[in-house]
């Protein structure tokens, strides 16, 4: 029995601005264990902005996790 999960993500830059993304997933293996997806922040964060933080929530059975990665935007 396979469990789903559900991703959803939600991304800050320095200057305050805040996008939300609900996933996105498409195709499966055979046996539906996973899928493929990508997590897109549109629009593009501003020349200005100097970092990010990307906060991923996974659901699950009731139950979430949610992980935070902070980076530097390349200049």
């Amino acid at each position: 029995m396979h469990t789903h999960l559900h991703p959803g993500s939600k991304t800050r830059i320095d200057l305050g601005n805040e996008y939300t993304d609900g996933g996105g997933a498409y195709g499966t293996v055979p046996d539906r264990s996973f899928t493929e997806g990508s997590i897109s922040v549109q629009p593009a964060p501003p020349p200005q902005a100097k970092s990010v933080t990307l906060e991923l929530t996974f659901s699950s059975a009731g139950r979430e996790s949610t992980q935070k990665l902070s980076f530097s935007l390349p200049r």
